[in-house]
């Protein structure tokens, strides 16, 4: 499981026509993962040649999400904006055109999902931002679409618990009327994206937390990385509402509540009651307990405590477990 941050880093314009008046340039697209997806339609931002400038930190966060995948793709579409008059005698031209650029992370890639096969089905539905384009322009006539462009930024070299960064360059030319030497008539768009290798996307933990509904779920985000257990052998995850432990005798189960508490005093799975078995459950007198290679953690009415496999033995069949209250 990968976690991803993409960031538009900044524009740089290097453009003949606005050594007189700066350009209006907007950028739009989608991010895209093998989980999720995200459109973007970033305001307008005047800009003269040779100019660099960045977003407020506001806007220039386009993703912030998890993905199986080790690859994440950018689609982005740029458009110049150049002349100030006309706009409520072309109003229907206007609207015609931001629907053009609402449609335009679609139509940049259509048939071809950029970030592997399970990015396709995010995008059936079209990626519309009509309203937000015509407010940004609703003063403006005349479009230089400079294009659309996509790529994907690879992290597969990556280990569990690495962090990297990685930069998308797209340098846009204009298709105008004007003769220009196309070298001295372009933007860069840069695009920033920030990986972190949380955890093995086809492991056993990584399957146990999507099984109970993965950051929706009672167990939240992971607050570490999938670690090796310093000790013997086996692995961990702490999420925010609880851990799951993974070993090869006992495979992946989830911790949490009071019974994690008390497993945490014991010293977690180097204590005496070893890793997890089985999940928590509940009984006939509405107790819970968590069945563990050394015995099991049982809450009641008032408390919580460990009973080791020879005394659960000794006493014979018992309903006790554990109760969530």
């Amino acid at each position: 499981m990968y976690k991803y941050k993409v960031f538009i880093e900044n524009v740089t314009c290097n453009d003949t026509e606005s050594i007189h008046s700066p350009d209006k340039l907007v950028l739009s697209g989608l991010i895209a993962s093998g989980t999720k997806q995200k459109g973007y339609a970033l305001p307008l931002i005047r800009i003269n040649t040779h100019q660099t400038k960045s977003y407020p930190e506001d806007v220039s966060l386009l993703f912030d999400g998890y993905s199986k995948e080790a690859v994440i793709g950018i689609v982005v579409n740029a458009v110049d904006i150049d002349q100030n008059s006309g706009w409520y005698e072309n109003k229907e031209n206007i609207s015609a055109f931001a629907k053009k650029i609402g449609e335009a992370a679609v139509t940049a890639y259509s048939g071809n999902p950029i970030a592997g096969s399970e990015s396709g089905k995010y995008i059936d539905s079209g990626f519309q931002i009509i309203d937000t384009v015509v407010n940004f322009f609703i003063n403006n006539d005349k479009d230089d679409v400079l294009g659309s462009a996509k790529g994907l930024i690879d992290f597969n070299e990556m280990e569990i618990g690495q962090r990297s960064t990685k930069r998308f360059e797209q340098v846009f030319r204009e298709n105008d009327d004007i003769i220009v030497d196309y070298n001295d008539y372009s933007y860069k768009i840069r695009f920033r994206v920030e990986c972190e290798f949380i955890m093995n996307p086809l492991g056993e933990i990584c399957a146990k937390w999507e099984s109970v509904g993965a950051e929706n779920s009672f167990l939240g985000l992971p607050i570490t990385v999938e670690t090796q257990c310093p000790v013997k052998p086996g692995r961990f995850v702490h999420f925010q509402g609880g851990s799951i432990y993974w070993s090869e005798d006992t495979k992946a189960h989830i911790v949490k509540g009071d019974i994690r508490y008390k497993w945490e005093e014991m010293d977690w799975e180097n204590g005496a009651a070893g890793f997890p078995c089985e999940e928590e459950k509940l009984d006939l007198n509405n107790y819970l307990s968590q069945k563990f290679e050394e015995g099991k953690i049982i809450k009641t009415r008032d408390e919580v405590k460990f009973v080791p496999n020879h005394e659960i033995l000794r006493q014979g069949p018992t309903t006790s477990v554990h109760r969530t209250g």
